[in-house]
């Protein structure tokens, strides 16, 4: 996982992603379908609102490390300390 993104490739994606499942276009389909694309089309949204900003980017990074490693590790001092390493690794960008 990179912290850094170029905002002009991150634009370019998110409107990639807008215009192949935009809800409009399954306007006609099956509900279901329609279900599926609103979901995703707010998934997008959410994904991309994440990572335009770089505090709610570096937040999004953290936890999803902690909770990969909480998953892969078992309750050793080991794995409490490489949550504690990871933590303080992302202070910096949360403004602590």
């Amino acid at each position: 996982m990179h912290f850094d993104l170029d905002p002009k490739v991150l634009d370019q994606r998110y409107k990639q992603l807008q215009w192949q499942f935009h809800p409009d276009k399954a306007s006609l389909r099956p509900k279901q379908e329609q279900e599926w694309a609103a979901d995703h089309a707010t998934a997008i949204n959410r994904a991309y609102s994440i990572l335009k900003s770089p505090l709610s980017r570096a937040t999004y990074m953290v936890r999803e490390m902690v909770w990969v490693t909480r998953r892969t590790c078992d309750t050793s001092l080991n794995c409490a300390c490489e949550q504690a390493s990871l933590q303080s690794k992302a202070d910096p960008y949360l403004g602590y």
